[in-house]
């Protein structure tokens, strides 16, 4: 180690510190992945949400329509 640390001009500072980013690199990354099933499933929720959301309106939207063709087809006296 100190043939290295002569011939660079490091350290020993210098690589427990590098050695530390690295590990937190290396945490980041197994956080990331483990996170990445959470997220699709999140925004696969949160998809379906805004579709029933939105179906639901179209419903109620028709109905409404329907019901006042139906009061328009009748002769008013």
């Amino acid at each position: 180690m100190k043939d290295k640390l002569v011939q660079t001009g490091h350290r020993q500072g210098y690589y427990k510190i590098k050695s530390i980013f690295v590990g937190f690199l290396f945490l980041l990354a197994v956080f990331a992945v483990s996170a990445t099933p959470v997220v699709i499933t999140y925004a696969a929720t949160v998809k379906q949400g805004e579709a029933e959301a939105k179906e639901g309106e179209t419903s109620q939207v028709e109905e409404t329509e329907s019901e006042d063709s139906d009061t328009l087809s009748y002769p008013q006296e």
